[in-house]
């Protein structure tokens, strides 16, 4: 047999499954673990501070 490139020989056939789980993806901003477009807006927001001094500029005078 000649070996037409480095590992060539080393591949696993089509039809044996792999030995691992497959990956599986972990959304860490809801308890679920599931992504949503409202955990992902919320996620946007974490770590940062409010501040109230928007009121003083909408304040009607």
């Amino acid at each position: 047999q000649q070996r037409t490139s480095r590992g060539s020989n080393l591949r696993r056939p089509r039809d044996t499954p792999p030995r691992w789980p497959p990956d599986r993806l972990q959304w860490k901003w809801n308890a679920s673990g599931t992504y949503t477009a409202q955990s992902s807006y919320l996620a946007t927001f974490h770590g940062s501070t409010s501040c109230p001094a928007w009121k003083l500029t909408w304040k009607g005078w």
